[in-house]
């Protein structure tokens, strides 16, 4: 998903995130989806007051059109972060009213980690494969995209026992009964006993 018209993100993040050049990172691949990302060595003018600054971006329409905040263990730790933080949620809730995106990029945090600012509104993990699709979307106040996984009729887990493992096969949907395993010839000498069970145990191992 591409941003439609060049939306504008201000980012708040924690300055040491960016040592390693991971918030650079982030910046790139909103801006290859077409976002336009706004943030501090952009667009603070360096000796002028700062928090009106702040405030103006986020009042302003035309300034921006969502604000995130990169949710890392440094940025939680920053005094500076959860003031920017706080005082941008205040300024928007007052000025762009509840509507206005706040979007919370999570790397390796929990969810209960989160801000209160933040604990109800979307947060999306870094690690997701389609986070860049998920901040477009709710930069255009969107639904995020969504594809269903692609996996087969059935779940296929492994136990430790100590005998050795137990494979267990259950269907997604269906019930399977009777069922029939097939195994390769050379490996059948491995199969002690083949069971049936209600899905989530494992017959007579203490697995369920």
């Amino acid at each position: 998903m591409r941003g439609a018209n060049g939306e504008k993100l201000w980012i708040t993040y924690a300055w040491i995130d960016n040592e390693d050049n991971n918030i650079d990172y982030i910046v790139n691949e909103l801006e290859k989806s077409g976002v336009n990302p706004i943030y501090d060595r952009r667009a603070l003018i360096p000796g002028q007051r700062l928090w009106e600054q702040i405030g103006k971006n986020i009042s302003d329409e035309s300034s921006v059109d969502a604000f995130s905040f990169i949710i890392t263990r440094n940025s939680l730790a920053s005094e500076p972060c959860k003031e920017e933080l706080a005082y941008a949620v205040e300024r928007a809730l007052e000025a762009r009213g509840d509507k206005f995106p706040l979007i919370g990029l999570m790397h390796c945090v929990r969810k209960g980690d989160l801000p209160r600012a933040l604990s109800v509104r979307l947060c999306v993990p870094l690690s997701a494969p389609d986070w860049v699709g998920q901040v477009v979307a709710a930069v255009n106040r969107q639904p995020p995209p969504y594809r269903p996984a692609d996996v087969g009729p059935y779940v296929v887990k492994i136990h430790d026992a100590d005998s050795g493992y137990w494979i267990q096969i259950t269907p997604r949907v269906e019930h399977v009964s009777p069922a029939i395993v097939c195994v390769d010839l050379a490996d059948s000498r491995n199969i002690q006993n083949v069971f049936c069970a209600p899905a989530g145990e494992v017959p007579g191992s203490g697995v369920s």
